[in-house]
């Protein structure tokens, strides 16, 4: 999608609370230009963590262009919401795929990683715990596998918070 000025939009995550987020569209040309769209989900919605995972998938493998790209914006909106059901899924074949599929692939915006590790699904009672610098939590074997993830700046925010390699 372009941006009035010619330049591309890109989906940017806002959490103006603790527990509220959304996202809406803003030129990459940000500063310069301050566009904004709002984000529109998918009709009919699809619950991509936990029932429409497959649908998701199919399209990603076997839908037209433009279904494809609506598929990934959606992934992304959602990434909370999987990675939440990733952290907290104990049905492997399910966990993997959802890794594999969509957060290896997809996840690539810190904010919204730093979000989901601020949050009640790092539970410090359940033990291996470690805090990053900016007292994010982390569990051990979640570290491990976020370094997995394409993006580098996931990467980079990981080694860069947590200290670790």
């Amino acid at each position: 999608m372009k941006c009035s000025c010619g330049n591309e939009m890109r989906l940017v995550f806002y959490a103006p609370r603790e527990r509220d987020y959304t996202f809406f569209w803003g030129c990459s040309n940000y500063p310069n230009c301050r566009m904004t769209k709002e984000y529109i989900p998918m009709s009919p919605k699809l619950d991509i963590a936990i029932q429409d995972t497959m649908d998701a998938i199919k399209i990603l493998e076997e839908g037209g262009a433009e279904e494809k790209v609506s598929i990934i914006n959606e992934i992304k909106v959602q990434m909370v919401d999987i990675l939440n059901h990733f952290i907290d899924c104990t049905w492997g074949a399910h966990y993997m795929t959802l890794f594999n599929k969509m957060i290896i692939p997809y996840l690539d915006d810190p904010k919204v990683l730093q979000f989901v590790l601020n949050g009640p699904i790092i539970d410090d009672s359940k033990g291996n715990v470690f805090r990053g610098k900016s007292g994010t939590k982390m569990y051990k074997e979640l570290y491990f596998y976020l370094m997995r993830v394409e993006a580098e700046r996931i990467r980079d925010f990981l080694f860069i918070e947590f200290n670790r390699t």
